[in-house]
């Protein structure tokens, strides 16, 4: 289980705590925490982490890419870290961190591994934030408070894996390169994280996939993938996808959660801010703001979009302001029977050919 806690520095800082009891040695957690290039293989929405060159002796530079995405929008960053390892003794361990470049004017703290046992570890987390944008801070705390468990979970339960199949395992330096476990890292991961905010975490995979929300099944019947990359005559991404789901709900009742367009922070994960614009007819626009906590980063994203609402039909929707240079699809209600309806979504997506989002992360969104 993991405990955290957040202290009001001033109006605008805020100081995160949390921790975890590990079932393993402190040399294993250490391994997962500081293998540096493997770790987006096991933590949720980090699509890569990679050291760069530093200028500094005995400092690690670490890149790190990131993703997340909601109802209409996602979120992209990419942060550069400064980090230390400070080895105290054999069994107290400290990874010290600050943002080198990133979209905060400070988000800085430091990891502790601790022994308790020979068999067990307390992994702690503490970080420092601040945000440059004008973002509430308590939707802030909010959200990083929901995510950080899941991160410390995702390390938990690799530093464990390498534990208990040490025997299994080919030995590496003890340091940033670590160990590789001989197990899947999405099989470890899903078997381990069971929770609705885990769950929310993952996201679908390009051709559909079965989540856990709040312990009910919800099966994604199918996702499609489409590259129309050739059609653009100055290169880029150019993507379609289309998904459906069977919702066991009425068509009216489905209709009125994804037009309660300023309640949908309530129950749409990582979603800060919704807010209507204007209103005219069944036009709407929209601004909906995120933000996403990650291992080292916290991602953020500011959308707005004109909205086109056909009355328990459909919901057409189209970017004015965002980071795709253009993104528009619709969400489309069919009855199926007296108590259940089959909600479509379909999106057409573009992206520059010199845009920081890559082939890789365009189709993860």
């Amino acid at each position: 289980r993991v405990k955290c806690a957040v202290e009001v520095i001033s109006w605008r800082e805020r100081r995160i705590r949390a921790s975890i009891s590990v079932n393993a040695d402190v040399r294993c957690v250490w391994n997962s925490l500081t293998d540096y290039e493997r770790l987006a293989d096991f933590i949720p929405n980090l699509v890569s982490s990679r050291t760069i060159p530093c200028p500094y002796p005995g400092r690690i530079w670490l890149e790190q890419r990131g993703l997340q995405t909601a109802l209409y929008w996602h979120i992209e960053a990419r942060v550069v870290l400064d980090l230390k390892e400070h080895l105290i003794s054999e069994g107290d361990r400290e990874l010290h961190f600050s943002m080198v470049d990133g979209d905060f004017n400070k988000f800085q703290g430091k990891w502790s591994v601790k022994s308790t046992t020979q068999i067990t570890t307390t992994l702690a987390y503490e970080v420092n934030v601040i945000p440059r944008f004008n973002f509430p801070a308590i939707f802030l705390e909010r959200i990083i408070t929901s995510d950080l468990p899941v991160n410390l979970q995702a390390i938990a339960c690799r530093s464990e894996t390498r534990f208990n199949n040490r025997n299994l395992l080919i030995p590496s330096r003890e340091s940033s390169l670590g160990i590789t476990s001989a197990s899947s890292s999405s099989s470890i991961i899903e078997s381990y994280v069971q929770s609705a905010a885990a769950a929310a975490a993952f996201g679908w995979g390009i051709f559909g996939k079965t989540c856990s929300l709040d312990r009910r099944p919800c099966v994604v019947d199918e996702v499609h993938l489409r590259r129309f990359d050739g059609l653009l005559e100055n290169g880029g991404v150019h993507r379609c996808v289309v998904a459906s789901i069977t919702v066991k709900g009425t068509v009216r009742e489905l209709w009125s959660v994804l037009t309660s367009y300023e309640s949908l922070p309530e129950i749409v994960p990582n979603l800060a801010i919704s807010k209507v614009l204007s209103r005219e007819n069944n036009k709407v626009r929209i601004l909906q703001e995120g933000c996403k906590g990650l291992l080292y980063m916290v991602l953020h994203a500011r959308v707005v979009l004109d909205l086109l609402e056909h009355l328990e039909q459909e919901i057409k929707f189209e970017q004015i302001e965002g980071d795709f240079d253009s993104f528009r699809g619709k969400w489309i209600l069919e009855k199926l029977g007296s108590h259940h309806t089959l909600l479509k979504y379909s999106v057409e997506s573009k992206m520059r050919k010199d845009s920081l989002l890559s082939e890789a992360i365009m189709e993860e969104v």
